[in-house]
């Protein structure tokens, strides 16, 4: 906090993703209680995965854009008869995926929240 002040510091604005909320809530804690300036964080991760945040900054744009990928791949697939794998960014998180894929009309979609069945997915 002293440190802060020193610098003439009167508030945070953070932004990014989950492990930049990690980092500023570890500063938090550190300071046990002892700052007192305003603290405010903005969503911005194409990954969605922040607690309690419908929608990030930088999500819709990276379902879009994913979303037209995946339709052009599914249509090379389909004239070739070929199958294409799409892999989208998102860590633990699927939401990136599992968006994308609806808008783009993946044929099947798998999430790292949820097992996969290799036999089920092979006869599909």
């Amino acid at each position: 906090s002293k440190s802060l002040d020193s610098l003439g510091i009167d508030g945070i604005i953070a932004t990014g993703g989950d492990s930049s909320f990690e980092r500023i809530a570890t500063l938090l804690l550190h300071c046990e209680g002892n700052i007192q300036i305003p603290f405010v964080g903005v969503p911005k991760t194409i990954d969605n995965d922040i607690p309690e945040t419908i929608y990030s900054i930088g999500y819709q744009s990276a379902v879009s854009t994913a979303a037209h990928a995946i339709a052009n791949a599914r249509d090379t697939a389909e004239s070739h008869r070929r199958i294409i794998v799409v892999e989208c960014m998102g860590r633990e998180a699927g939401f990136l995926t599992l968006h994308a894929g609806l808008a783009g009309g993946a044929d099947t979609i798998l999430l790292p929240e949820f097992p996969v069945d290799n036999d089920e997915l092979l006869h599909h």
